[in-house]
């Protein structure tokens, strides 16, 4: 059997739709004139049976046009609230951050009362307020200084070790050479074997461990802390107190010809992340 063409299959929609309308309008109307017993109550019944799936069609035809106007009316609305939904999410975004940062504060604060709570000596609590890498220093700025009783030589520490020593001061502040400026030497010991040696800055690479027993057994992630020593025969002391945490052992290498070991040392502190200090007022 032939196809027809679009166009006629079109128009034969249109008038299926026309007769539906008016077959359901003089139903309405035969039936509200004849009341609850009216002629068509029974055959009504049998004629719905009949309707109803040509109604579903008809409504499936029309409700994609519906949709499609009601949509337009809704843009509007649909753009406030996608705008509101936006501001939202932002503000929650930002909440996420800011509870991120309390929380890091949190710990970093926690552990840097846990060190204090571990050195026997009297300490301030401050904030970083500068840095001031180069080739020649290695420093950082402090907000604390001689008003706070922070002196020259007093060694400052943060939440996961030892920072360096006070080098400057002023009333309100105090400029700290950090143990990486290659002028900062510390009295370390391997914290497993107690073997000591002498831990010198090499700027922004790792640590290096000097005077050390070539024979001393070293090995990797091995943590070292300040030594505290007391120079032999003299009275020069160590302006660092013991048993500061440093770092950990990052390479080994040995040269058993030269009698030599070569260690490298991890510091513990992120020192480009540095917010809270503790200096530790020991100085004379």
């Amino acid at each position: 059997m032939a196809q027809q063409p679009l166009y006629r299959r079109g128009r034969s929609t249109r008038l299926l739709v026309v007769g539906l309308v008016t077959a359901s309008l003089v139903t309405i109307t035969l039936d509200f004139r004849g009341g609850k017993g009216g002629p068509l109550e029974a055959a009504g019944e049998a004629t719905l049976s009949v309707i109803s799936p040509l109604q579903r069609a008809v409504s499936g035809l029309l409700r994609p046009v519906g949709n499609f106007f009601s949509s337009i009316a809704n843009i509007g609305s649909l753009r406030t609230e996608n705008a509101q939904l936006q501001s939202d999410i932002a503000e929650l975004l930002g909440d996420s951050g800011d509870l991120l940062s309390y929380k890091r504060r949190y710990e970093e604060l926690s552990k840097l009362l846990r060190l204090k709570e571990s050195i026997p000596v009297d300490s301030r609590q401050g904030r970083v307020i500068a840095h001031g890498l180069s080739n020649n220093e290695w420093l950082i700025t402090i907000n604390l200084g001689s008003r706070d009783g922070v002196q020259v030589n007093d060694p400052v520490v943060g939440p996961e070790g030892l920072i360096g020593h006070v080098v400057k001061v002023t009333g309100d502040a105090s400029d700290v050479e950090l143990i990486l400026d290659p002028d900062s030497r510390v009295g370390v010991r391997l914290s497993d074997n107690r073997e000591v040696g002498i831990l010198a800055g090499q700027r922004d690479d790792e640590l290096v461990l000097e005077l050390l027993d070539p024979t001393a057994e070293v090995r990797p992630e091995e943590p070292v802390e300040t030594s505290g020593f007391v120079v032999p025969g003299t009275d020069l002391r160590s302006i660092y107190p013991a048993n500061i945490p440093v770092g950990v052992v990052s390479r080994v290498l040995e040269d058993p010809a030269a009698l030599q070991k070569d260690v490298w040392v991890r510091p513990n502190v992120d020192f480009t992340s540095l917010e809270f200090v503790l200096v530790l007022l020991t100085a004379d």
